[in-house]
């Protein structure tokens, strides 16, 4: 909004940016978006977040964990590997299944 009054009062678009602390790429995107959509489209958060491979075999995978506990992040890897064809670090593993909710036990050791 602060750049708008800024470029409703002829500042360049060079000193606006620096104002405002974004840079001239932004301040350019900005005044893009105000005039295809107004205000209205300068309110919307529209972040890029990715979305994991694994989201989509959640059922499948609590389901087995539940069934067959693994004893360890390693073993908890390599099915989760074999059961969607998905290869990830213990870390990546370790943080899905905490986020997830699912065998906690061994995502936390």
């Amino acid at each position: 909004m602060e750049a708008l009054w800024l470029k409703a009062h002829g500042l360049p678009h060079a000193q606006i940016a620096e104002l405002v602390g974004v840079t001239e790429n932004t301040i350019r995107e900005y005044f893009e978006l105000y005039r295809h959509g107004g205000v209205e489209k300068l309110k919307e958060l529209n972040y890029y977040r990715p979305e994991s491979q694994l989201k989509a075999h959640i059922v499948s995978l609590e389901a087995h964990f539940r069934e067959h506990p693994p004893a360890s992040i390693k073993e908890a890897q390599s099915e989760v590997e074999a059961i969607t064809g998905v290869k990830r670090s213990e870390t990546q593993v370790r943080e899905f299944l905490k986020k997830n909710s699912i065998c906690v036990a061994a995502a936390s050791g």
